[in-house]
């Protein structure tokens, strides 16, 4: 007997694996909101999304790997901050199209972690992102879940491991394109690529808490002026920032 094998099934089987995985995630967001990560069971995951504790299981290694995977695609990237402007894509950040300033964030995470970014517009992507993460939270990118890895990893060793390994490797990558920025000469060249990482860790962890909160921002204006000084503090000497509005401010 000959047994051949079906693309079109393979698909099928594929395209129903990535909806459980969805399902899975959009689930386990909602209930570690809700309940917090050490008041969440696994079956309480599964029954919330209409599926039973072994379709978890069967994508998933524990509660601590689902927990991960619910930051990666929910919250955006590693650190639940970094996403796409436009300007990283070839266009002008200030470009309105069908997709909002929350699904962009969460879209460059994407870039970021494949490194398809230009190093040149860089620091103008830092400046973009942290003008918008200024302001309230809006749809699902509030930073809750992370924040929840955060608070779970005090408590919790392998929640910690996977929390810190997932951070250490953000700001490696992000490092690294520093680095591919100062040798485009665009990111100063006397600064320390690691430092900054470390730097945009401490600024966006704080910027998630923040907006966990829900405190009044700032005047949108006036918020964009400190974060567009702070970004050409990183520019070279003899490169300042843009003299009119940039695209975040305009």
């Amino acid at each position: 007997m000959t047994i051949t094998f079906s693309p079109v099934a393979a698909r099928k089987v594929g395209s129903v694996s990535e909806e459980t995985r969805r399902r899975l995630v959009e689930s386990a967001a909602e209930v570690f909101g809700r309940r917090g990560y050490d008041g969440t069971t696994v079956a309480e995951i599964a029954r919330n999304a209409g599926l039973t504790s072994g379709a978890i299981y069967a994508h998933y290694q524990n509660k601590s790997d689902l927990l991960m995977s619910t930051i990666e695609r929910v919250d955006g990237d590693e650190t639940a901050v970094l996403g796409e402007a436009a300007v990283l894509a070839g266009g002008e950040a200030g470009d309105e199209d069908e997709a909002g300033d929350e699904e962009k964030i969460g879209a460059a995470a994407r870039r970021i972690r494949r490194r398809r970014v230009d190093p040149a517009s860089l620091l103008d992507f830092f400046e973009w992102v942290g003008t918008r993460l200024g302001g309230r939270s809006r749809g699902r990118f509030d930073g809750s879940v992370l924040l929840e890895a955060v608070v779970a990893a005090r408590r919790n060793p392998e929640v910690a491991r996977a929390t810190r390994a997932r951070i250490s490797r953000r700001e490696r990558r992000v490092a690294d394109l520093l680095r591919l920025a100062q040798t485009a000469g665009t990111c100063d060249p006397d600064l320390s690529a690691d430092a900054i990482a470390r730097y945009t860790t401490a600024l966006t962890l704080g910027l998630v808490m923040v907006r966990s909160l829900d405190l009044d921002p700032p005047e949108p204006e006036k918020w964009a002026q400190v974060v567009g000084r702070t970004v050409d503090a990183l520019r070279p000497a003899d490169r300042p920032g843009r003299d009119g509005p940039t695209d975040a401010t305009a």
